[in-house]
């Protein structure tokens, strides 16, 4: 049977209904691939929570939309608080739909996809198929006609929400914001993050990066007569067909004009009120009615998603958990799949590897009698970072449970000591693992309190990953530093809490007498063979020992200076005047007798050509050429303790090019 095929077939005067974006030297700009601002970051799954994680798409998708769409909610909810106004329960829903056929053609001739699919063609003609456009997946577009092979789409309606008010002329529009400007602006104080990287969650999660939204909101003074707004933008990397150059931004809305010197410019702004009702009407979304209960809000409407149902349900339950323990006002979502099975995330009490963390959020969220000593709900007292601005850190829940994941059986499963980090808008930001602590493992929840929420926002990332403790251009001078104390009296706490927990006794059969077998094998007469000394490509001296400095705040920093050079020996194996060193650089914890975690370090070179190439898990890479005779100094400050702990400076180098015969490496350890 031949294949259905669907005819997409325009007249030569027939205007296109997308305006695609050139380079223009007149204007600032940046490409239009926003996608690609996560590319480097991601949602860490430690320990046990790899088990049946979601997919990354899914969890950047279910945090950054989730999060704006949430901010923007609890705003909404004050302000009808404000003006005496009962606000409409708000929640979310996600709905999976494909088109074929007839339908399909209805659908991509709305979308304009066929010209996407042009664009594409052309972009290929004149750079090569493997021109990178930033797309996930080109199969949609290469397959427009095909009437058998479906088109999907992704529907995330907020209900009782914000919307996105303000006016478009005067650029205070927030649908402009959020969909067209890339960090521009912060939001308020206690929301998730700046206007323009939330976008990239939603960009992310469709395969051509198109995306349409559609949003209705309470009329604003500054925009009399609004209520609504629809847009269509694609998001691709900067490309060029013949003699063209695109910035890779594309629009679909009310066509406009503007001139230059370079020409006449072809752009287009949102359809409005009844415009934008027709156009919804057209892609399938339901019309709004702002002044219906609960009519405000936003559809985004998300063209071939790479997420699916259940992987986007098993997120929003991974991160929103908390902001959904609130039966009144908490966090609501359902997820309609293709089939229309209907899914409704909720708080999951009974996920083994989760349960604990509600509990520990349970116990820092009130004032309540533990259960047994396995239990803890603490107080992380107030700092002052200058010895004024009194700051409350927050409450931290901490269980355990003995006789199951805290003295696993199983090794192959890291079940590590964790603690779910949340703070305002009651997402997770991460399970914060605290490494080589060893057994028992514990899980926390810390519930920062709401004095210190914005100034710990300001630490965040992009991805709302982590609290960075370094000092941040542009953020509060209290930030890092309160981020700085969050981390050490978590520490502090987390190891003074397990310390009450011995290991039990080990079974019958199951002792180990290392001791008694190295005599046995000494009184045989096999006496150990001592190592070979390992020959050092890298000399390596501590210029300034490690030593710990006290702070203006009554903290420590560990400072060092220490010095790498190329050994003689090495000129005798090569042909080359240079050869590439690469050092590592780190500063840790000193627990037990093992190295913890590591601390946030200013590191500073004494030769410019040494570049760090990255600072993964608390180790920064510094990548350099050595000419014979030369040294380089690494100059090392960490990030402030608490100054009952006890850290260790490892500094280590190896030449990695050119290939040495015998390969060595320089370390040095400083308590």
């Amino acid at each position: 049977m031949a294949k259905k095929k669907l005819d997409f077939s325009t007249t030569d005067d027939e205007a296109t209904k997308w305006a695609w974006e050139s380079e223009n030297p007149n204007y600032s700009g940046g490409a239009g691939d926003v996608a690609a601002l996560f590319r480097a970051e991601g949602v860490e799954t430690p320990g046990v929570l790899e088990i049946d994680a979601p997919a990354a798409e899914a969890s950047l998708f279910s945090r950054e939309a989730i999060q704006n769409s949430w901010d923007a909610a609890r705003e909404w909810q004050s302000t009808c608080k404000k003006n005496g106004i009962k606000p409409h329960p708000f929640w979310i829903e996600f709905r999976f739909s494909e088109y074929k056929g007839f339908d399909k053609r209805k659908l991509v001739y709305a979308l304009g996809l066929d010209e996407h699919a042009s664009q594409l063609r052309a972009a290929k003609v004149a750079k090569g198929s493997s021109l990178n456009l930033g797309l996930a997946s080109t199969e949609v577009l290469d397959n427009l006609t095909d009437g058998e092979k479906p088109l999907r789409v992704l529907t995330m309606t907020e209900h009782g929400g914000l919307g996105m008010p303000g006016s478009w002329r005067t650029g205070d529009s927030r649908m402009l914001s959020a969909l067209l400007r890339v960090g521009y602006t912060q939001k308020s104080e206690g929301a998730g993050g700046s206007y323009g990287y939330g976008k990239a969650g939603l960009i992310a999660a469709s395969a051509i990066r198109t995306i349409f939204t559609y949003s209705a909101f309470a009329e604003d003074r500054s925009d009399p007569g609004v209520t609504r707004r629809l847009i269509g933008v694609t998001y691709w990397k900067n490309h060029s067909i013949k003699q063209a150059k695109f910035t890779g931004w594309a629009r679909l809305g009310e066509e406009i004009f503007s001139k230059d010197d370079f020409g006449q410019h072809r752009s287009a702004k949102p359809y409005e009120n009844q415009q934008a009702d027709a156009k919804a009407t057209e892609l399938g979304i339901a019309v709004r009615a702002p002044e219906s209960p609960g009519g405000t809000g936003t559809t985004f409407m998300i063209i071939e998603p790479t997420i699916d149902a259940s992987d986007l349900g098993t997120a929003i339950q991974r991160y929103w958990w908390p902001a959904m323990l609130d039966n009144s006002s908490g966090l609501l979502t359902k997820i309609i799949d293709f089939d229309g099975s209907e899914t409704i995330p909720s708080v999951p009490k009974d996920d083994p590897h989760l349960q604990p963390f509600v509990r520990a959020f349970e116990l820092a969220s009130r004032f309540q009698d533990t259960k047994s000593r396995e239990e803890a709900r603490l107080e992380l007292g107030a700092y002052s970072p200058h010895g004024k601005d009194d700051y409350s850190l927050g409450n931290l829940g901490l269980v355990a449970n003995t006789q199951g994941w805290s003295f696993p059986d199983d090794d192959t499963i890291d079940h590590c000591t964790m603690v779910a980090l949340i703070r305002g808008p009651r997402m997770v930001v991460n399970y914060h693992t605290f490494k080589n602590l060893g057994l028992p493992h514990i899980r926390g929840t810390f519930l920062a309190d709401d004095s210190i929420d914005d100034l710990l926002r300001q630490t965040e990332d992009k991805a709302h990953t982590k609290w960075e403790t370094k000092k941040l251009p542009g953020a509060h001078k209290d930030a890092n530093l309160i981020a700085t104390q969050v981390s050490n009296r978590l520490r502090k706490a987390v190891v003074e809490f397990k310390n009450q927990f011995k290991p039990p006794a080990p079974r019958p059969g199951d002792l180990n007498l290392p001791i008694l077998d190295e005599l046995s094998r000494l009184m045989k007469g096999n006496k150990p063979k001592p190592p070979k000394p390992e020959k050092r490509a890298v000399t390596i001296r501590l210029v300034q020992p490690a030593s710990a400095r006290p702070t203006k705040s009554g903290l420590l920093e560990c400072n060092a200076v220490v010095e790498f050079g190329v050994a003689d020996w090495v000129w005798d194996k090569i042909q080359t005047d240079t050869v590439e060193i690469t050092a590592v650089l780190s500063v840790a914890f000193v627990e037990d007798d093992n190295l913890g975690e590591r601390l946030t370090l200013q590191v500073k070179p004494s030769i410019k050509k040494f570049s760090q190439i990255g600072s993964s898990n608390g180790r920064y890479v510094y990548v350099g050429e050595l000419h014979r005779d030369e040294k380089v100094e690494f100059t090392v400050k960490s990030t402030s303790y608490e100054p009952d702990w006890t850290v260790r400076f490892t500094p280590t180098a190896s030449v990695t090019n050119p290939a040495l015969p015998t390969k060595g490496n320089d370390q040095a350890g400083v308590d």
